[in-house]
């Protein structure tokens, strides 16, 4: 990637703000090399591998990362047999132990997946490549403390060692102690303390008794009234407790051999090991950047294709505002012109700076469900940079730096152009401009640019392949918002403002009245268009909020079905066990009169006959109530209508909804406006109902607008040209849907003709449409094979 273009696009920036999440120095160091790359496939496993990280991220924020340190000079030292130290040794300890605890978390979250469904499957197969080294650990820790000191219990020698060290200096000091404190040499002591010179216990005795104190000098003060001396009473403890010093460094040498030993003997897997350990910092650290900047995975491309979904730009942080943009799906040139200051410079950075990103493996600021292309190349020309060494003049620096574009630049680059032929004369600017656009666009070059010159709006209508694209900027607040609007070239405000600060309306009017009859032109059309979108989009908001409402009348309507059907299920089971026990008293009344009869004489026969017939009424009766009980319930009862016209008001049973009847298709079919929704019902289904809801009436209000709205505004044919293919049946859809409302009869839809890919898509859609009774091509006058005439349901 040309350095000039990451220079310009600030990725120094991203390197260090990712450098920041880094844990340790090895995924620092990652982090510094990482540069854009050319290779599809590489970037989607890289992507993938952040994307992985942050779901575990976003699961377990403490992955534990901490007491990494870099051995890859202690592990060099130790291969070479040089002894290492305890803070080596220790820093050795530390590490082995926080790969250890990385590996066991990352086996916790294997053992913890479900059967088949792994999410994480190449972030644990990299942790997989862990190795652990429990034994050399243990060695360490069993001899070395937190502070890097051998400790006593590291040998048994050692402890004995030390204990005689312990022992010898307490009775040196016991000596040194009555000699301070005798009175004999009071007069001689400079301070009452006993210290150490040379490894040997001595005591402060003035300059001037040198000669009357026996012993052996071993330093003197700065000032050199004060002697370091060793009294011959405790010389000879002294060469003792020399020799146990002596002793005991042998055996911490000896020690710390031993430990250099076992790691230089496992130095190849360790080294090994802390390159898996600076791999998985580095993927994790991508993923802790993506948390911060609410970043996310694009679908990628090698075709040129850019459609980024409210993309930010990452230095811009919360004050960024979100952008959609788009380039290579119809048109490889785009060209955006508004305001100064109104946002141009950081669309720019900001498609580029994102590319350099999601080639780098990074996440990138914007939705998921943005589409991006891998570049062999990005060349940018942004901002000022003229050149005083050479002194060139900001005209001459660009077009020294457009020169070098247009001498590498291929079709599977992408090139960033800002205020393109800027600093120059307009007309000559302009004119260079289109030129220069003109060379890049018959190399399929995916090129963006912006500009303040009015000529290239009209050249981005008049161009096939070249699309306009402007920053919105507000009249009311006089202000830029700094959203991006594709399709519309932006328009001069420059007399609106003048007129809305204050200018006299004569002076402005005047001044309108010099502009060319094709900028008037092309300024009216740009402002009708730009009220259009507004209108448009205000339809939409409304839409989509009687949308929300609809759906949820229709959730709270479900589950008064609901609880009614639990209802009714209930009062069943209820009436079922009562016929039941019923039955079962029947029986066992039955019974006993049978063993009656039996036993009775045919004198009372009669009797008994009459009293068997009453009880079977009894129960006859009952069992005829119950039966009537569940009939009841198992069905709602309401008056099917005999009659039906257009208006008539009704409920939808089963939907327990009320609507309007739109129409009348046959004895039984009747289609309702239920809401926004069209239903055909059968009118077993319906009943006559008088007055409607406060909210129905509402909404039946609302879509009236909206109807009249739409009518006013809709517009009898659709240009989906440059749409991506779900893009295009998306638009198309919402536009049958708002001329159907709108009460059109027919519409044309462009779709243009090249493969041939757009128009089958769109017959596709059109023939399973609700509001659509015939489509065909256009006829020759009408556009052709590039058009497809519909006509709409009444």
């Amino acid at each position: 990637m040309e350095q000039h273009t990451l220079k310009v696009l600030e990725y120094s920036k991203i390197i260090d703000e990712l450098k920041s999440y880094a844990s340790s120095k090895m995924g620092k160091e990652l982090v510094e090399r990482l540069e854009p790359v050319y290779d599809l496939e590489y970037i989607k496993e890289r992507l993938k591998e952040v994307t992985e990280a942050r779901k575990m991220l976003d699961e377990h924020p403490n992955v534990p990362f901490g007491g990494i340190r870099d051995l890859r000079q202690i592990l060099q030292r130790a291969a070479k047999g040089i002894v290492l130290n305890g803070n080596e040794l220790l820093d050795v300890s530390i590490t082995l132990f926080a790969a250890r605890r990385l590996k066991n978390f990352f086996k916790e979250q294997e053992d913890n997946l479900r059967q088949g469904h792994n999410p994480y499957s190449r972030v644990l197969k990299i942790g997989s490549r862990i190795e652990t080294f429990k034994s050399i650990e243990d060695a360490i820790n069993q001899a070395i403390d937190n502070s890097g000191e051998v400790m006593d219990n590291a040998s048994p020698k050692l402890r004995s060692i030390r204990s005689r060290i312990r022992t010898l200096g307490g009775r040196i000091k016991e000596k040194l102690n009555s000699i301070i404190n005798g009175s004999a040499y009071q007069k001689m002591i400079q301070d009452a303390i006993v210290t150490i010179r040379n490894d040997r216990y001595v005591i402060p005795i003035k300059s001037e008794y040198k000669d009357s104190f026996n012993g052996i000098i071993h330093d003197r003060s700065s000032s050199g009234q004060t002697l370091f001396i060793e009294p011959m009473v405790v010389v000879q403890l002294n060469n003792q407790l020399r020799q146990l010093l002596v002793e005991e460094e042998e055996e911490v040498q000896r020690i710390l051999k031993e430990l250099t030993r076992q790691v230089a003997l496992e130095s190849e897997r360790i080294t090994n090991t802390l390159k898996v350990l600076a791999e998985l910092d580095f993927i994790f650290a991508r993923a802790h950047y993506s948390q911060a900047l609410d970043a996310a995975e694009p679908t990628l491309n090698d075709k040129g294709l850019i459609d980024l979904k409210k993309a930010r730009h990452p230095l811009l942080k919360n004050k960024a505002v979100p952008i959609d943009i788009s380039l290579g799906n119809g048109f490889n040139t785009l060209i955006i012109t508004g305001p100064n200051t109104g946002g141009k410079t950081v669309t720019l950075k900001t498609v580029g700076l994102l590319t350099l990103m999601m080639q780098s493996g990074l996440h990138v600021p914007a939705s998921p469900e943005s589409q991006m292309s891998v570049f062999k190349g990005i060349y940018a020309d942004i901002g000022d940079e003229q050149s005083i060494e050479q002194s060139l003049s900001t005209f001459s620096s660009h077009m020294t730096q457009i020169i070098n574009i247009l001498n590498q630049a291929d079709s599977k680059d992408l090139v960033l152009l800002d205020e393109l032929g800027a600093g120059t004369d307009p007309l000559e600017g302009a004119s260079l401009a289109m030129a220069i656009l003109d060379y890049l666009h018959e190399r399929n070059i995916r090129t963006i640019a912006t500009t303040h010159y009015s000529e290239l709006k009209s050249y981005a209508y008049s161009k096939e392949g070249v699309e306009n694209a402007s920053m919105e900027f507000d009249l009311e607040t006089l202000s830029p918002t700094y959203r991006l609007i594709m399709g519309l070239p932006g328009r001069s405000n420059a007399l609106e403002i003048a007129l809305r600060l204050g200018l006299p309306k004569s002076i402005v009017e005047k001044a309108r009245s010099g502009l060319s009859s094709d900028e008037a032109l092309v300024d009216k059309m740009i402002k009708d268009i730009e009220e259009k979108n507004r209108q448009s989009q205000k339809d939409r908001m409304e839409s989509k909020k009687l949308r929300q409402e609809m759906e949820k009348l229709k959730a709270e309507y479900e589950d008064r079905l609901k609880k009614l059907e639990k209802k009714r299920e209930k009062i069943l089971s209820q009436a079922l066990d009562e016929a039941k026990r019923i039955v079962a008293e029947t029986k066992v009344k039955s019974d006993e009169l049978i063993k009656k009869a039996r036993k009775v004489s045919l004198n009372n026969l009669e009797r008994v006959n009459m009293e068997i017939r009453k009880e079977l009424k009894d129960v006859d009766d009952e069992l005829t109530r119950i039966l009537n009980k569940i009939k009841g319930s198992a069905r709602v009862k309401h008056k099917i209508p005999e009659k039906l016209e257009p208006g008539d008001r009704v409920r939808i049973v089963s939907l327990n909804q009320k609507g309007e009847v739109l129409e009348v298709l046959s004895e039984n079919e009747i289609i309702v406006q239920a809401g926004i929704m069209k239903i055909t019902v059968n009118k077993k289904d319906l009943e006559k109902v008088e007055v409607p809801t406060e909210k129905e009436q509402k909404i039946k209000i609302r879509l009236t607008k909206m109807v009249r709205s739409k009518a006013s505004t809709i517009q009898p044919t659709l240009d989906l040209r440059g749409n991506r293919y779900e893009e295009a049946r998306e638009r198309a859809d919402k536009y049958l849907d708002d001329a159907y409302l709108a009460g059109l009869k027919s519409v044309q839809i462009i779709h243009g003709k090249g493969t041939g890919a757009l128009r089958e898509g769109i017959h596709d859609l059109l023939k399973g449409h609700p509001h659509v009774e015939e489509f065909r091509l256009g006829k020759e006058n009408e556009g052709g094979l590039g058009v497809t005439i519909v006509k709409l349901r009444d």
